[in-house]
């Protein structure tokens, strides 16, 4: 009768099938936790950019809503201008240091003439 019970209905072959169907049934639901986690995220990233566009829509500047494209093109315009500022600080700034360096020489010429 302990024969009958250690052994029961098994097979001796039964456990090698069932470690690769266990084997294939993990690899099954980690692909399908992986799909999952994807679909979820580009999903995710659907409803934030639609929730965006809605928020943007709602703004408007000089009469005319916002969008995206619209919001771009501002933000190159920006750009641009605080480029231009910059180019003309940099100028400025140039100017300032070699004026610094004329003023400096002055000094030295007119120290040099004028004794005291």
């Amino acid at each position: 009768m302990s024969d009958a019970v250690e052994t029961g209905n098994r097979r001796p072959g039964d456990e090698a099938a069932s470690g690769a169907v266990s084997a294939k049934r993990w690899i099954a639901s980690a692909i399908l936790v992986v799909a999952t986690v994807l679909l979820a995220s580009c999903c995710i990233f659907i409803l934030s950019a639609v929730l965006t566009q809605a928020r943007l829509s709602s703004i408007a500047i000089d009469g005319v809503s916002l969008s995206i494209r619209r919001l771009v093109a501002v933000g190159d315009k920006w750009a641009t201008t605080r480029d231009q500022i910059l180019a003309a600080l940099d100028a400025v700034t140039s100017d300032r240091s070699e004026f610094g360096r004329t003023d400096e020489a002055a000094c030295t010429v007119i120290r040099s003439v004028i004794p005291g």
